[in-house]
Formats: C-alpha cells, sequence, structure tokens
C-alpha cells in the first residue's frame, strides 16, 4: 500500500509494521539501521488481545459451569438415592484438624483431641449437607479414651452455610456406651468411654457440656439424638447391677439449659419394664428460668411395669419396697445436687398384684393392688407418705403419714446412705381386715393410728402403738412381728376398752384356741365385755399361744352340767 509521498507500510511475518519510502530498510527485515536513518512503531494492536482474553475468560466460565453442574448433579443424586460418598483420608485428616481447632477454646483436658476413622459425605432429603463419621474417641494426651462414639450424623446449619459458615445443627449418634456407677456413699460416677478417665460427676458432665456447646462453631447445635445405646448401672451399695440395651436418647440445647430424655427397656422380667428419664441440667452460674440451679439437675422419671425390688435398690428413700414383690408403675421427680446427691424426691406409684414378701420361708402376705403419694427431704431424712391405699381380699384400707429414715445406731439418715430402719406415724381413715380363713367374719374399723419401728434386715415390725376405732369402742395393740427363712413370729398383746361378744368373736382369729373359742359360740349368748385384755405369740413350727381376759356384765350364759 503507497501513500501520496511513495513511502510503503510492509508487514513482517512476526506481525510488526514497518514504513519505507522505498530507498531503506525496512524494521524488522532484518538489516541494521543506517546512521541518520528514522523510523516508527505503531502501538499493538489491542482489539486482537482483548478478543484473546475474552475467548479465555470463556472458556474458564465455561469450565467452571461444568464443574457446578457436575457437583450439583452429584449432590441431587446424593440426596435423590441416599447413597455417600467416602472421604479420603487426606480429607479425614484435614476435619479432624477442623474439629481439633474448634474445640481449642474447650478447656479440655491437657492433650485432648479428637481421632475419627473415617467419614462419608451425604445429603439428607432436606437438602442438608450431612457428615457421617465413624469411630469418633476423644482422647487424652496419653492416649486413653474419654470418649467413644461408634457413629455419628452430623447435619449442618443452612442459615449458617448461607453466611459462609460450617455449624451444626443436628447431631444424631449410633451404638455409644455409657456406664454409670454409684459409689457406695450413694454418689454416680460416669463413665462415657472405654477408660476409667471419664468425668465422674453430674457437675462434671455438667462442666464439660458447657464447654463444648458453647463453642462458637457449635452454635447452632440445637438436637442430639442417640439410639442402639448401651447403658451398664453398677449399684456397689445395692451390690446389684443392671445392663440396659437398645436405649434411646435425645438432648436439646436451649439458652439457660441442656435437657435430655432417656428411654429404656429393661428385659430380664416375664414382662417387659419400661422406663423414660428426663433430665435438666442449669447453664451458667445463676438459676434457669424454671428454677433449675446451675450446679445441679431436675430428674423425672417415668416407670412402667417396673419390679419393685429394682426401684428400691435405685432409691435410698424406696428401699423399703423391696419388702414388697410387685409391679409398679408411676411417676418420680428429683432435684440432684452437682455431686449426684438427692436434694428432694416426690413419687406417685401404682402397685399391681404382688403380695409383701419380706424373706422367703414366711408365706407372703397377698395384695391386689396398692397406690402411694409420697415426697422425701433428705435434710431431716424424712419421708411423707400424702397418701397409703391398700386394696385385697384380706386387706382394705387408706391413711397418711410419716417415716424417719435412720442408720444403723438410730440417728437420722445421711444423704447417700441405705436406711436400716423406719420410724413412723401413720393415721387410718378407713381399715377393713379379713384374711382369709382368718376371721368369722371381715372386720372393720373407721380410723385409727400407727407408731411403730420397722427394720429393713432382718424383717422386723416393733409396734408402739396400734390403735383403731369403731364408735364406742377403742382397740389397742402393741408388740413386734418379725419374718424369718422358718415362718412368721408375732409376740402381740391387745386391749379393749368394751365390746359386745359377738363383736368380740369376729375379732378372734378361727384358728386360735379353736376350743376356747367355740365354747363361747356355744355358751355366751349377749354380753357386754370391758377391760379386755388378750395376748398372741406366733413361733414358727410351734402352736400359737392366746390367752383372754375380760370383764363382762349383762350375759347369757349357758351352762350345760351334763357337761
Amino acid at each position: 500500500m503507497g501513500g501520496a509521498d511513495g513511502k510503503r507500510m510492509q508487514h513482517d511475518g512476526a506481525g510488526r509494521v514497518s514504513e519505507n519510502d522505498g530507498d531503506g530498510p525496512t524494521v524488522g527485515s532484518g538489516a541494521e539501521p543506517q546512521a541518520g536513518q528514522s523510523f516508527s512503531v505503531p502501538p499493538p494492536s489491542t482489539p486482537r488481545r482483548m478478543r484473546r482474553r475474552t475467548r479465555m475468560r470463556f472458556s474458564l466460565t465455561v469450565f467452571l459451569t461444568f464443574v457446578l453442574m457436575g457437583l450439583g448433579f452429584f449432590y441431587l443424586t446424593l440426596a435423590y438415592t441416599g447413597k455417600s460418598f467416602l472421604l479420603p483420608t487426606a480429607a479425614v485428616v484435614e476435619v479432624e484438624a477442623r474439629l481439633n481447632a474448634g474445640l481449642a477454646g474447650a478447656r479440655l483436658p491437657a492433650g485432648a483431641s479428637i481421632s475419627i476413622g473415617s467419614v462419608d459425605f451425604a445429603v439428607d432429603t432436606a437438602f442438608a449437607p450431612r457428615l457421617d463419621l465413624r469411630d469418633i474417641r476423644l482422647i487424652d494426651g496419653e492416649g486413653r479414651s474419654l470418649l467413644v462414639l461408634p457413629e455419628a450424623l452430623v447435619t449442618f446449619s443452612a442459615r449458617a452455610l448461607l453466611s459462609g459458615e460450617i455449624r451444626p445443627s443436628t447431631i444424631r449418634l449410633s451404638g455409644a456406651r455409657l456406664a454409670m456407677r454409684r459409689n457406695a456413699d450413694g454418689r454416680f460416677d460416669l463413665d462415657l468411654g472405654a477408660d476409667e478417665a471419664g468425668p465422674k460427676t453430674l457437675g462434671e458432665v455438667r462442666n464439660i457440656a458447657d464447654r463444648i456447646l458453647g463453642l462458637p462453631a457449635l452454635a447452632e447445635l440445637m438436637l442430639v439424638e442417640a439410639d442402639a445405646l448401651t447403658l451398664t448401672l453398677r449399684d456397689e451399695r445395692a451390690q446389684r447391677s443392671w445392663q440396659v440395651g437398645d436405649g434411646r436418647l435425645t438432648i436439646l440445647n436451649a439458652k439457660d439449659k441442656l435437657s435430655a430424655e432417656f428411654g429404656l427397656t429393661l428385659l430380664h422380667g416375664q414382662v417387659p419394664a419400661q422406663a423414660t428419664l428426663r433430665v435438666v441440667l442449669g447453664k451458667g452460674d445463676g438459676t434457669g428460668a424454671d428454677g433449675t440451679d446451675a450446679g445441679g439437675a431436675r430428674l423425672s422419671a417415668t416407670v412402667d411395669n417396673m419390679a419393685s425390688s429394682d426401684l428400691a435398690a435405685l432409691s435410698a428413700p424406696l428401699a423399703w419396697l423391696a419388702l414388697v414383690d410387685a409391679p409398679i408403675s408411676g411417676t418420680l421427680n428429683a432435684g440432684l445436687a452437682a455431686d449426684g446427691t438427692v436434694l428432694a424426691l416426690a413419687a406417685d406409684l401404682s402397685l399391681g398384684a404382688g403380695s409383701l414378701s419380706p424373706t422367703e420361708g414366711a408365706r407372703p402376705v397377698e395384695f391386689d393392688r396398692a397406690r402411694l403419694s409420697l415426697g422425701y427431704d433428705p435434710i431431716g431424712a424424712r419421708l411423707t407418705l400424702a397418701a397409703l391405699e391398700v386394696e385385697s381380699q384380706s386387706l382394705r384400707l387408706r391413711a397418711n403419714g410419716h417415716g424417719d429414715l435412720l442408720d444403723a445406731a438410730g440417728a437420722a439418715l445421711l444423704p447417700g446412705e441405705l436406711p436400716q430402719s423406719v420410724v413412723a406415724q401413720i393415721a387410718f381413715a378407713e381399715v377393713m381386715v379379713d384374711p382369709e380363713g382368718m376371721f368369722e367374719a371381715p372386720v372393720r374399723f373407721g380410723e385409727g393410728a400407727l407408731d411403730l419401728r420397722l427394720r429393713l434386715d432382718p424383717f422386723r415390725i416393733d409396734i408402739g402403738q396400734l390403735a383403731l376405732i369403731e364408735g364406742a369402742e377403742s382397740l389397742r395393740l402393741h408388740g413386734t412381728v418379725e419374718a424369718d427363712p422358718k415362718g412368721w413370729g408375732a409376740a402381740l398383746d391387745l386391749e379393749v376398752n368394751q365390746i359386745e361378744a359377738d363383736r368380740l368373736l369376729k375379732l378372734w382369729p378361727v384358728s386360735v384356741v379353736p376350743l376356747t373359742r367355740a365354747w363361747l359360740v356355744d355358751n355366751v349368748g349377749q354380753a357386754s365385755l370391758t377391760d379386755v385384755r388378750a395376748a398372741l405369740r406366733l413361733t414358727p413350727g410351734k402352736e400359737p399361744r392366746f390367752s383372754l381376759g375380760y370383764e363382762f356384765a349383762e350375759a347369757e350364759v349357758r351352762w350345760d352340767m351334763l357337761n
């Protein structure tokens, strides 16, 4: 291409441009410029470079788009199929590192860290990402396991993900093992793992829970669920142990409290027993809105068809239920101190058909059903019986009262100890006694009162006074009743202020001194008896001994001289 002055613009092979008038060398031709000769280079071709960069950006955008589409398709596939993706070892190590970094402020034991066996990535039906962690262990600096969890499913908060943060919202555990041991002093030790380095008291569990749940990384965690739990309870005080499988646990994390519900099934009886335990732990250093002390806990339990001996072994205030053989259903509510001791107890229990069976060898005293409502104050070791109802073919009564739990020395029971005896005062609103074959007809009293001392082992009842009143009649009894492998024994003394003869015969057991009783039936008609005194002595393996003394007036006595 030429111009008006005859100059030419030339392109070399490399895209460089040179200007020449036809006589000198061209730029880019490879010749050296001559002295005095000038030349100029135009600016590079900007549109071409822009087109090149545009093509590169388009290619990258297309690539990223396909990558995101592939990841999205993979994500949806996991959500709809329920399948999971096993993360490589390097990713598991990264998960461990992030978890340990998040627990840095939890004030766990020095050197404690989390170890994970494997991690699967999955997506739940709500399209929330989930990690399935297996063989999780919280290990201390010496390599001992403080906490062992076979499997944990962690679902993350969608709200936190939208803000660029990864925070779990729910955790589901499976196959965890929980071991509880009650010391001889009645305090509970908790072992959440496989070794003895775990937290040992309710207060320590609460402190660890506060530390962990207070971490920023767990700010969105509101629910923890667990199934297939195994609970082992060893009671050194009662010398018994229980093994519970297929337990179910739900933990709700609120601002001022941590609540847990634990359901279990006991399979050692003929009919499975169900129990649901609810615990509420206060947070912080104050008192929760519901009155929960920060250092302690509120406990409530619902039992169904639980053996009376099991309930007696688990609760010192109810130790006397070991004398009864019957299924129990009902509710219990208690307050626990930070060291696990009972601060207060209230119970409303119903007993099914069973018997009073203090020892083998003594004939059980059967009943059809019973109900009791009670409370316990550990400071004074006093058991308050708000209501007691017993119904059977041989006994029906309604009563209330209180009892003081005592140790072996007769002093008030200290927290954590087992009672050796109970001193009780009971008021009766109604009493009907009709043991099978013992009396001629049921014996009824409208009101009464009883002062007694119950010794649990060996079984013995010391009756200070039993007063029963029906109209103008006043019956007073004192003595002892005991049971051993040979049978029942008794030493009872009875006093009646006044009574009619026919009423006396109703109170006289048919099998006790039957000849004397038969003589009274045959020969004494109408009579008013006063100052009646009777004594009964029962010794296992021997005939009963009975004595009777009284004064009478206005009597009709038949005397057969031929006899």
